[in-house]
């Protein structure tokens, strides 16, 4: 997993339980749909790293890894594997966008 430089997001103060709106709340961003870009996920990512698995259900991790990844994790997944699929994914994702195109020789 690519490491985060200067992840210092600031506290988004009242958490509401909804994963995903705290999470846009967390990056400052005013829609949800705004999470999906690329550009989003460094700060995802760091946001991430302050949430701790238990700080919400497995139903909403779950909730957040469909929203991005499109895949389901099983319902026997805790919270804690289901945010470590969840950080795998953006990671991917963003080492994917860094890769220079494929030649076509």
């Amino acid at each position: 997993m690519r490491p985060i430089d200067d992840c210092d997001l600031p506290p988004t103060g009242d958490q509401t339980l909804h994963l995903l709106e705290d999470l846009a709340a967390a990056v400052k961003l005013p829609y949800l749909s705004d999470l999906r870009a690329l550009t989003a996920y460094p700060l995802l990512l760091c946001a991430l790293d302050g949430i701790l698995p238990a700080q919400y259900a497995p139903a909403d991790w779950r909730d957040a890894l469909h929203y991005f990844a499109g895949k389901q994790a099983p319902l026997s997944a805790t919270a804690a594997q289901i945010k470590e699929l969840l950080v795998g994914y953006l990671s991917r994702e963003l080492d994917r966008a860094a890769q220079p195109p494929a030649s076509r020789h």
